[in-house]
């Protein structure tokens, strides 16, 4: 699974769901806001053209031909915009996330990115793995590392593609 150093603020705790487990968040409300304001002027257009081609029949409802909406994401009859609840805040500290879902943590959060790869090399990350000095300094400066890579043939995990960057 790629891995991902975010910014996260000052002695952060990551929300943890009814189970115990760390809660999946997106890391970028912002770019969220950005391309849902895209999505529904896309949207709009579209219905513009829609209803001007007379593809549409209003009775006591608006009754659309759906097919030609279904690369939408339409909720009730409503775009819904991101819901800051499933976004992380930003700040100044640093932290190792895993990017398979929509991020977890791998590390407590620390305030330098010295301390965040003394963390990774003196102990396994949440998923296990003990991270190597080259592979941890690797993460911290590139700040990512892909789910894996392939180089003249050899196979190379995320941690070891981190070593890689560096």
């Amino acid at each position: 699974m790629s891995r991902k150093i975010r910014h996260v603020p000052e002695n952060w705790e990551h929300p943890k769901n009814s189970n115990g487990r760390f809660k999946p968040l997106h890391d970028d409300y912002i770019g969220s806001l950005k391309y849902y304001k895209e999505e529904v002027e896309e949207f709009i257009s579209r219905m513009t053209e829609i209803i001007q081609k007379g593809k549409v029949k209003v009775y006591d409802r608006v009754f659309v031909d759906v097919r030609e909406l279904y690369e939408y994401e339409v909720e009730d009859g409503q775009m819904n915009p991101p819901d800051i609840n499933d976004y992380m805040p930003n700040g100044n500290w640093y932290q190792l996330f895993e990017e398979v879902s929509e991020g977890t943590p791998l590390s407590p959060p620390f305030a330098t990115k010295k301390e965040l790869v003394e963390w990774l090399i003196n102990n396994k990350d949440y998923c296990g793995h003990q991270w190597t000095k080259p592979q941890a300094e690797g993460i911290v400066k590139c700040e990512y590392s892909p789910s894996m890579a392939m180089i003249n043939g050899k196979f190379y995990t995320s941690e070891e593609a981190a070593e890689l960057q560096k």
